[in-house]
């Protein structure tokens, strides 16, 4: 456990290369259930700590008292319950999302909904829910393809970060691969979501 961003690259090699997981002791902070990322808003030492473990590709997962706790970026789909039990899909390149499906099971639109950050704590803030009902809104036959926000400070934006450089492309590739599973072109898809949405489906 540290507090300190000068022991990150010591415990570092320490391990022999980057653990699964860093736990960060937030002794000290105003009230001892606050986060690390509450604390960086107003501690430089922090600021500088969470700024090093996400150029490192860390996210924070958990907190407790006096503790924030910090998942590899590869080791999220080992980690996630969600993931694991099968309510949300991974790619190859680490893109979590989900398809929602039109009843009539046939699919001539997509709606691309790119999710809100949310303050809590846990993995679930990269995948805010976010438009629940928006399928009974939508045409018949359009499916809506949900795309979390892995990776940053406060989500990667969907695009390239220094621990993630090839993200945008591999949000993009998920977009297009959807697309030519269901036969669609790019004009038959709606991008849609919260101010951090950065990319386009015509590349």
């Amino acid at each position: 456990m540290t507090s300190n961003p000068t022991e990150i690259d010591d415990l570092v090699q320490a391990n022999d290369g980057l653990p699964r997981y860093f736990r960060i002791d937030t002794t000290g902070a105003r009230k001892s259930t606050d986060d690390l990322m509450k604390i960086a808003l107003n501690d430089p030492v922090a600021k500088a700590l969470i700024i090093k473990l996400t150029q490192l590709g860390f996210s924070l997962y958990y907190n407790d008292d006096n503790e924030s706790r910090f998942i590899r970026q590869d080791r999220i789909r080992h980690h996630w319950p969600a993931i694991k039990d099968g309510s949300y899909l991974i790619t190859d390149d680490d893109i979590v999302y989900t398809i929602e499906q039109p009843a009539s099971e046939r699919v001539d639109k997509i709606v691309v909904i790119f999710s809100p950050i949310n303050s809590k704590p846990r993995l679930s803030r990269y995948f805010w829910p976010s438009f629940s009902k928006l399928m009974k809104f939508l045409p018949p036959n359009t499916a809506v393809l949900r795309i979390a926000d892995v990776g940053g400070v406060k989500g990667a934006f969907y695009m390239d970060t220094v621990a993630q450089p090839h993200n945008a492309d591999a949000v993009h590739n998920l977009i297009e691969t959807t697309i030519a599973e269901h036969s669609l072109e790019n004009s038959d898809v709606v991008l849609y979501g919260a101010s951090n949405l950065t990319c386009t489906g015509d590349r």
